[in-house]
């Protein structure tokens, strides 16, 4: 990347402007590993999702969900128990 210049018309100013140019400057060549880490991670995504639609496909196009009782056994009246006796 060429070297950037500035019109800054402060000494100080200049100083301060040219070393965030040169931060940016790094941070910038450090984007080509990240920009490739996201497209390996893209790829995966992709990927998973084909193979989630595959085994999707598979069980016939729906979720099968297992009944799940509201309560659990310990709450409610109970089948083979006599209601409560009234006082």
């Amino acid at each position: 990347m060429p070297q950037r210049k500035n019109d800054s018309p402060s000494r100080d100013d200049a100083d301060l402007v040219a070393s965030l140019l040169a931060r940016i400057d790094q941070l910038v060549h450090r984007s080509p590993p990240r920009d490739e880490r996201i497209d390996e991670l893209l790829a995966q995504v992709k990927a998973q999702n084909s193979r989630i639609a595959e085994l999707e496909a598979k069980l016939g196009g729906r979720r099968r969900r297992r009944a799940i009782p509201r309560w659990p056994p310990s709450r409610g009246q109970k089948a083979n128990a006599e209601p409560p006796a009234k006082e």
